[in-house]
Order: C-alpha cells, then structure tokens, then sequence
C-alpha cells in the first residue's frame, strides 16, 4: 500500500514538473519571437491586405516614415494604405515631403485618410495627399496657413548687461538671430518666405 501511495505522488509530482517545464519553453519561445520582431530579424506570414500609416505629432518629414511608405508602395502584398492622423502640425519641408511620399503612393494604390482628435496645418496637409478624408465630428482641423516663429532675448541680454557682436559676410546672414530687434529689410524677406509657403499651402487645397 505503501508503495502504490509512493507511486502515485511521484506521478503526481513528474507530471507536475513536465507542466511546469511546458510553461517555461512557450515562455521562452514567446520571448524569442518578440525579441526578433523588435529586432526587425522577423516578419509574421501574410497576405494581401490593407496597411496602416501612424502620423502623429510634430511632422518633420522623418526619412525612415519617408521609407516606409515607399516600401508600402513597392510591396505587391499592400493593396491600399489607411493614413491615421493625429498631429497639429509640423515644418513646411517636412510636411511638403510626407505629402510627396502618399502622393506617389496614391499613383499606385488607394490611400484615404482618417483624422483623429488633431489634424491641422501639415496634418491637413497629409490628408490632401490621400484620395478621400475621413474626420470626426469633434476633431480639429484646418489652420491652413504659415507660421514662423524665433525668440527676442535682446531686451533680457540688455539687463544682464551681455551684447552680442558679430562679423558676417552679407546683412541678411543669420538673420534673425534672437540676439537683437529684427531689421526690417529682414523681416522683409521673412514674410515673403511665409508668403510663398502660403501660397503653396492653399494650392494644394485648391488641387
């Protein structure tokens, strides 16, 4: 009786540490799998399907987003791209560059746009690039138009007593450079910069 009692807890206990080691191999063998992913060593099977860009805050035309969408583009498995947005905006260029990229992705494949809570100035100038926009009722979009901002520490240098002095080789280099009033001829030149952005900007909601 003895015995039998012995063998059962051994049982018992062998089929408890099989269970346990199972455990520990899909454990192991999860961490494996999500470690080659964040590697990029390890792409799950597919097919075709519809893929999903993230645009979010401040848009500055990142080349690796840039390349994304170009290997989205060349990719026989995507068939069409959804753009989600959520970003009040960004640089011109880099804003200028994302919407080249979609464009030319939209030559190929259809491409729409979905705006969530944000999607103003080059967040709406990245749902322009797609064939159709789709948006909530409560997100906040448009500000079409061209900003460009620097500080004016000049007044704060005077107080502490610090002056700035330089030597260039034009009037218009550097300008502005925060360390002093802006020079109107410079602030010229500035607005008109803005001014052509604009026009482009406006542009592209005309096309």
């Amino acid at each position: 009786m003895s015995n039998d009692i012995d063998h059962i807890l051994n049982h018992i206990s062998l089929k408890k540490s099989r269970r346990r080691w199972r455990w520990i191999a899909v454990a192991a063998i999860a961490a494996l799998v999500i470690g080659l992913i964040a590697a990029g060593n390890y792409e799950t099977p597919r097919g075709a399907h519809v893929a999903r860009l993230e645009v979010s805050g401040l848009i500055t035309g990142e080349e690796k987003q840039l390349k994304l969408i170009r290997d989205m583009r060349e990719d026989a498995d995507v068939k069409a791209l959804i753009v989600r947005i959520d970003s009040p905006g960004g640089t011109t260029v880099g804003s200028e560059a994302l919407y080249e990229e979609l464009k030319a992705f939209g030559s190929k494949k259809p491409v729409v746009a979905v705006m969530d809570s944000v999607a103003a100035s080059g967040g709406y100038i990245t749902a322009l690039a797609t064939d159709r926009i789709y948006a909530r009722g409560n997100t906040i979009t448009g500000s079409i138009g061209v900003i460009f901002t620097y500080p004016d520490v000049s007044q704060l240098l005077a107080t502490v007593g610090v002056k700035m002095e330089e030597v260039k080789s034009g009037e218009l280099k550097a300008e502005p450079s925060g360390f002093k009033p802006t020079p109107e001829k410079a602030r010229v030149v500035m607005q008109e910069m803005v001014s052509d952005g604009f026009v482009w900007f406006k542009a592209l909601v005309v096309e």
